[in-house]
C-alpha cells in the first residue's frame, strides 16, 4: 500500500465509532502500520497483459513443425548430457519426491569461503586480459596522483576515475561573508 493504493478498513467493535478526529487518512495510516485488519481485493491490482511469442531470428523461416522438432532436439542433447554426467559422477538424478521435499531456504553445510573473483568472465583469458587493463589503468592512475602531488595540477587521470580531492588552501573570505559579519555585528 505504498505505492498510493487505499483499502477499505473495517475497525474492532469497539471502534466502531470513529474519533471526531480520524479522517479516511488517519485509517489508510493505520491500516499501514496494520492496527486494523486490511482486506484486499487482489483483482482490484491485477492487470490482464498478453505475451506474444515470436520465433527465434534464427528460425523465423523455418515453419513451425520444424521448429517444435529443433526444440525437442535440444531438450534431447541436453537430457543425453545430462545422463552421460551422472553416469560418470555416479549421482543419480533427485527425481520429484526428493526435489520437492527439499527446503527451499536450506543452505550448504559448510559453504565455500574462497574469495569472490576481481571479475567474472566466459573464460580464462578474458580474465586475464581484464586483470592486465585493470593492472594498467591502476599504474596511470598512480602515475597522475604522483603528477598531482609534485603540483602538476593538468595531471592526466585515465578516463572513468575519480581524481582524489585537492587540498583545502585558505584565504581571504569572500565578500559576502564579510558583510554577513557586519550585518550580524550591527544587528547584536
Amino acid at each position: 500500500m505504498g505505492n498510493g493504493a487505499t483499502a477499505e478498513i473495517e475497525a474492532p467493535a469497539s471502534r466502531r465509532k470513529p474519533p471526531a478526529t480520524a479522517t479516511p487518512s488517519t485509517y489508510r495510516h493505520r491500516a499501514r502500520r496494520r492496527l486494523y485488519p486490511v482486506r484486499l481485493d487482489p483483482q482490484e491490482f491485477a492487470t490482464p497483459e498478453t505475451l506474444i511469442l515470436e520465433p527465434l531470428p534464427c528460425w523465423q523461416d523455418l515453419s513451425p513443425e520444424k521448429r517444435r522438432e529443433r526444440v525437442a532436439q535440444l531438450v534431447r542433447e541436453i537430457e543425453s548430457e545430462a545422463a552421460a554426467q551422472r553416469k560418470s559422477t555416479g549421482k543419480p538424478a533427485l527425481g520429484r519426491a526428493a526435489i520437492l521435499a527439499q527446503d527451499p531456504h536450506d543452505h550448504p553445510e559448510r559453504p565455500k569461503k574462497s574469495p569472490a573473483p576481481l571479475v567474472h568472465a566466459a573464460s580464462k583469458a578474458v580474465r586475464l586480459e581484464f586483470r592486465e587493463a585493470y593492472a594498467l589503468f591502476v599504474a596511470a592512475y598512480r602515475e597522475a596522483v604522483e603528477k598531482l602531488r609534485k603540483g602538476d595540477r593538468a595531471a592526466p587521470f585515465p578516463s572513468g576515475c575519480f581524481p582524489p580531492a585537492l587540498p583545502f588552501v585558505g584565504g581571504r573570505p569572500s565578500f559576502r561573508l564579510n558583510t554577513f559579519r557586519r550585518v550580524s555585528l550591527l544587528r547584536g
